[in-house]
């Protein structure tokens, strides 16, 4: 699959007793029945298709829980630039429309700013597929099990200004860039006065 030695690693998380119970009449004792080693292993792959080829793979060495997916981003500097230069373009956007308006903004200074990227872990949701019925209290029930699962709901464009790379139907990192500037305004308001007769 291409991935090389160096792009894993084995990482020792713990090694704890794991208890049993011996039954003897109608007691039941606790003993120690052995010992329980719980490592990571961590797989780093350029390729998000490989994902696929590699649970399969781990699922027939025991491996069987896929505990999180990191998506690595090192570009991030040139995309902080780009989003702001075009938060800079609808600033001057919005000035210039409240200029149509009558009001002048005057900028004082930037009272806010913030970049974040987030990873696609962070926007799954879980729901249960499922409708239950209901009975009388007066019946015992058993109920089945049911299996909850995820869907990925990326951040809605609605509520930003600009997006420069609107999302499609596979998850990726999303980022945001916030930029709120305080001004001074000076409104230039026209009153019409009516004439008073004698």
């Amino acid at each position: 699959m291409g991935i090389r030695a160096e792009d894993t690693y084995v990482d020792f998380i713990t090694q704890n007793r794991v208890y049993d119970y011996v039954i003897k009449g109608s007691t039941a004792k606790e003993k120690i029945s052995g010992f329980q080693i719980k490592e990571n292993l961590a797989i780093k792959f350029k390729e998000h298709t490989l994902l696929d080829q590699i649970v399969p793979l781990a699922a027939q060495g025991g491996i069987f829980d896929l505990i999180k997916v990191d998506y690595v981003t090192s570009d991030l500097g040139p995309l902080r630039a780009q989003m702001t230069a075009e938060a800079q373009k609808v600033i001057k956007q919005k000035e210039e429309a409240y200029g149509k308006l009558g009001v002048k903004l005057t900028p004082e200074s930037i009272s806010a700013e913030n970049f974040d990227a987030f990873q696609p872990f962070e926007a799954y949701n879980s729901y249960k597929a499922y409708e239950t019925g209901t009975v009388d209290e007066n019946y015992r029930t058993v109920e089945r099990r049911k299996n909850s699962t995820f869907f990925f709901e990326a951040l809605v464009p609605g509520k930003f200004d600009v997006v420069l790379t609107p999302i499609g139907l596979e998850p990726h990192v999303q980022c945001t860039y916030y930029l709120r500037v305080k001004y001074h305004v000076n409104s230039h308001t026209t009153v019409v006065v009516p004439e008073k007769k004698p």
